[in-house]
Order: C-alpha cells, then sequence, then structure tokens
C-alpha cells in the first residue's frame, strides 16, 4: 500500500488586525490568501480554507487571532492534520 505524500509546507503565521466598531465592541478580522489548513494558537481550531482568492475571517474578540498555516491541502485527514501540528507545537481541538 503506497503512502501519499505531504507536500512540504512552510509554517506562516497570520495575525488579525483589530476592528472597533461604532458599538464599541472589538472585531479580529485575518485575510487568508491561499488554501490549506490554518490552527488558531489559541483555541486549537482548525479551519479548512478552500478558496483561491483572499477570505477574511472576523471574529468578536478583543485578543488577537493567530492562526498558524499546517497544510497546504485543504482535505487532509484529521490524523495527519493532528501530526503535523504536533510538529509545529500547536495544541489541537478536533
Amino acid at each position: 500500500m503506497q503512502t501519499q505524500q505531504q507536500e512540504p509546507v512552510t509554517i506562516t503565521t497570520l495575525l488579525s488586525n483589530s476592528v472597533t466598531l461604532p458599538s464599541g465592541e472589538v472585531i479580529q478580522q485575518v485575510t487568508i490568501t491561499e488554501p490549506g489548513i490554518y490552527v488558531e494558537k489559541e483555541t486549537g481550531d482548525a479551519w479548512r480554507m478552500e478558496a483561491t482568492t483572499p477570505f477574511a475571517l472576523s471574529k468578536q474578540s478583543s485578543e488577537p487571532i493567530e492562526l498558524v498555516k499546517v497544510s497546504n491541502d485543504p482535505h487532509l485527514p484529521n490524523s495527519q492534520l493532528r501530526l503535523l501540528a504536533a510538529q509545529a507545537d500547536l495544541e489541537v481541538n478536533f
């Protein structure tokens, strides 16, 4: 049985920008420009992005969002994703 080779990925970290709404609420926004799987450092949640056009994520929070891209393949099975996240010293929540 052949195993599929995962292409190497350069670990990329994206940081959010804070936007304060007129109501005083703070929104964190991150723009993702490449497909792949990103793990949120604070929560360990995985974000799978298939879009090839820029995509903005917004989260109502006063704390910044830090996403780490761990794979170029948005369809990677969770078992392999957990391994890649562990290699990047990320805790996971999936």
